[in-house]
């Protein structure tokens, strides 16, 4: 029986929950406060597995009656308990408590409180110009008198959770795009490599992208791309940047999208770079061939070490070598000391190390492995 009625168990179980939200929402408007949701949610999970057991029906919040004792005047905790004690007893007792009340009466009050939800719920999209809000609350309104309370709440959902898809949609996860002119990177270089790096600066193209990329936004992320590389021509763009560092998540559709940027690269010679990439993000772009194995497309740890790359990329191609010698080092040093210190003072307390790739030097907050002494001769020239 109980797989039987599974289906319809679980339905309750979510009309319920959409019900008091909005009810509490409802209740939210008319008293101009704020609810607790944690507590709501509490207080009804702890009455319906009391009166299950007793064959009672799913508890729920009362619009009408909290709306009522609002107008009353007594909209306080205590005449909440009086009232649920007394529907309580009217219930057990089976006391025609409606018969001794003129039919006008509660007529009057019927038409009176949802004068007021109508008015609610109407006039503030339209106050505020909001017409598609308003067309949603209209179209919620004639489905609930049509077909029933629970399928307007449905409808209602649906049409919340459409209008959210098309709005955010509209905003794109591309909330940032330079090139290389606007955002070098961090790596000191010979003047010459620099004059070569400034001239070809929109080789290098870099997004940044944020939120949750899924079917309505991701493929905005390859028509940007692509338009801005069109726009760029005869010049070609040798590098995309693509940083995920605020990008919470992504669906397949997704994955469609950056699969055909990642074919459009191919065909222009364009390189997609990928860095700032979460764990799950990873994985899933490495199993789905977007860098490493035999594609050229590279993924980073940051945008900076990216756009580092990339640099060194451009700079090879043209056949740039960089002087890594210890003279152009004494040069460099010289124009950042300046002339008063003479670099080989300096230069005979360091011991040169060759590194291979990229390799962490020291972490903030570890304790130094090595230490010098210098004599003051030496510290005066470097002060």
């Amino acid at each position: 029986m109980l797989l039987r009625l599974f289906p319809e168990l679980l339905a309750v179980v979510i009309v319920a929950l959409i019900s008091l939200v909005t009810k509490v929402s409802s209740i939210e408007l008319s008293r101009q406060t704020a609810g607790d949701l944690d507590r709501e949610f509490r207080n009804h999970g702890v009455a319906n597995l009391i009166m299950a057991p007793l064959g009672g029906l799913t508890s729920s919040l009362q619009v009408g009656s909290s709306s009522l004792l609002v107008h009353a005047g007594s909209a306080t905790w205590t005449s909440g308990v009086v009232s649920a004690l007394i529907l309580g007893l009217v219930g057990v007792s089976n006391f025609d408590l409606p018969g001794l009340i003129p039919i006008p009466v509660v007529a009057g009050l019927v038409l009176f409180l949802g004068y007021n939800f109508l008015m609610e719920a109407l006039w503030r999209p339209y106050s505020q110009r909001a017409w598609f809000d308003l067309m949603i609350a209209i179209a919620i309104t004639l489905v609930c008198i049509r077909y029933g309370y629970l399928v307007g709440v449905l409808a209602g959902l649906i049409c919340a959770c459409l209008f959210f898809v098309i709005s955010y949609a509209r905003l794109g996860v591309v909330r940032r795009h330079l090139s290389r002119a606007e955002f070098p990177s961090y790596v000191d270089r010979p003047a010459e490599a620099l004059e070569y790096l400034r001239k070809g600066s929109d080789s290098i193209q870099l997004y940044w992208l944020s939120g949750y990329i899924f079917f309505g936004s991701s493929e905005g992320v390859f028509e940007r791309v692509r338009g801005d590389i069109e726009a760029l021509l005869p010049r070609r763009v040798s590098y995309v940047v693509l940083d995920f560092g605020m990008v919470s998540g992504a669906d397949s559709s997704a994955f469609v999208s950056l699969a055909k940027l990642r074919n459009y690269c191919d065909q222009h010679g364009s390189t997609l770079v990928y860095c700032s990439l979460s764990p799950a993000n990873r994985a899933a772009f490495e199993r789905g061939g977007f860098f490493g194995g035999k594609t050229w497309h590279q993924a980073f740890g940051d945008v900076n070490l990216a756009l580092a790359w990339c640099e060194d990329q451009l700079l090879a191609e043209a056949k740039i070598v960089l002087n890594t010698e210890l003279a152009s080092f004494e040069l460099w040093l010289q124009r950042q000391l300046g002339p008063s210190v003479t670099p080989a003072d300096l230069i005979g307390y360091f011991e040169r190390k060759e590194t291979a790739g990229s390799q962490v030097l020291y972490n903030r907050g570890e304790p130094a492995d090595t230490s010098i002494s210098l004599p003051p001769a030496a510290l005066r020239s470097i002060s």
